[in-house]
């Protein structure tokens, strides 16, 4: 067992729920050095969908008392949000940490909310599977399963095992098929956390020259095939938690392709209005998984954040070494990744990383 701060140990942690000390975050909300801090609260409007798309507005009412916990190398440190919702840790040392926060009534609405790991990390351990299409296994190497496990490496040991096959459909991982049965089923009693990197491949062969003719059609092409897609992933979710029903499972949302100029995604235009495309992901964003208790890398949302995605491609599906550790980050950050000081990847990595850290709930 990790060894759990006081008040007076470093980092300064602030404990709002009850009686705080005279100088808390709660009542002054002081900030001295790097602090990871956010807001917990009720999202009466259900608006919220993943980290990229949410906030604390009108009518949304904060949570008090819920209990963060960061988890770092050699030490637990934990908090209680404040009267109006927030939260803070202050002072940070450089490394790595996962924040999590203790399960609230109601649905996760940014669908952040891992359930599994926080006692992995307690026991010491945590094993990640990844399968799916080939993202995880094509581009340069080392590739983002391997670059997220560097991540994790200085907060608990980790195991990784990734089975993703180049080319496969989100179909080809269903329960029963030869994919699931032979290759993410005999891994699953002992893994603690799921990737599924699936979709890509079902919606690039649907763009071609061809869809010039039919840009109507192409379009209700790639929206049945994203409503497909996230109903194969829902199907396979409930196979995995049937055997494992206390696994975390997170999904992997793609970036906006629409972003990128290389080939065939020079073709959308020719093919559909600008922002069509960027509209059915959102689209898939919003509605995909209501309800559903899934984790979402909401990479749609973190790729407006880029200048150029082709800078971070190494084809037209695929990631070089900075779109690699973009994923990685992304990946870490939905898991409640924090970063502080130099980080272990190359290809130009983001420091500090997840120091924002917001939990929403639908009641």
């Amino acid at each position: 067992m990790k060894n759990v701060l006081g008040f007076l140990s470093l980092p300064l942690l602030f404990s709002c729920g009850g009686d705080s000390p005279p100088e808390s975050f709660c009542d002054t909300a002081k900030i001295s050095g790097v602090t990871a801090n956010g807001y917990v609260y009720t999202d009466i409007d259900a608006s919220d969908r993943s980290t990229y798309a949410s906030g604390m507005a009108d009518g949304d009412t904060p949570i008090a008392g819920a209990t963060v916990t960061l988890y770092g190398a050699g030490e637990t440190m934990v908090t209680n949000s404040c009267d109006d919702g927030s939260w803070g840790v202050e002072e940070l040392q450089d490394g790595a940490y996962l924040a999590t926060i203790e399960p609230e009534e109601g649905l996760c609405a940014q669908h952040n909310c891992p359930r599994r790991l926080p006692q992995a990390l307690e026991e010491g351990q945590l094993d990640i599977l990844t399968f799916g299409d080939s993202v995880p296994v094509t581009g340069d190497r080392p590739f983002f399963p391997s670059r997220l496990k560097d991540l994790l490496d200085s907060v608990t040991s980790v195991t990784s095992t990734n089975v993703a096959i180049g080319g496969t459909l989100s179909e080809d991982w269903l329960p029963d098929g030869e994919y699931f049965n032979e290759l993410v089923m005999p891994n699953l009693p002992d893994t603690d956390v799921v990737v599924i990197s699936v979709g890509g491949n079902d919606i690039l062969a649907s763009i071609d020259a061809s869809s010039l003719n039919d840009p109507d059609g192409a379009v209700e092409d790639v929206r049945d095939l994203i409503a497909e897609t996230g109903q194969n992933v829902i199907e396979i979710s409930d196979s995995i938690r049937a055997i494992n029903p206390d696994i975390d499972i997170v999904f992997c949302l793609y970036v906006n392709y629409e972003l990128a100029t290389i080939s065939p995604w020079n073709l959308l235009p020719l093919v559909i209005e600008p922002g069509v495309f960027a509209g059915l992901l959102e689209g898939a964003r919003e509605e995909l998984f209501m309800g559903e208790d899934i984790i979402l890398v909401d990479l749609f949302g973190a790729s407006f954040e880029l200048e150029e995605l082709d800078y971070y491609l190494y084809d037209a599906l695929h990631f070089n070494d900075y779109g690699q550790t973009f994923y990685a980050e992304e990946v870490f950050k939905a898991l409640g990744g924090v970063l502080v000081g130099e980080s272990p990847l190359g290809g130009e990595p983001r420091t500090p990383l997840g120091l924002d850290r917001n939990w929403s709930f639908i009641p």
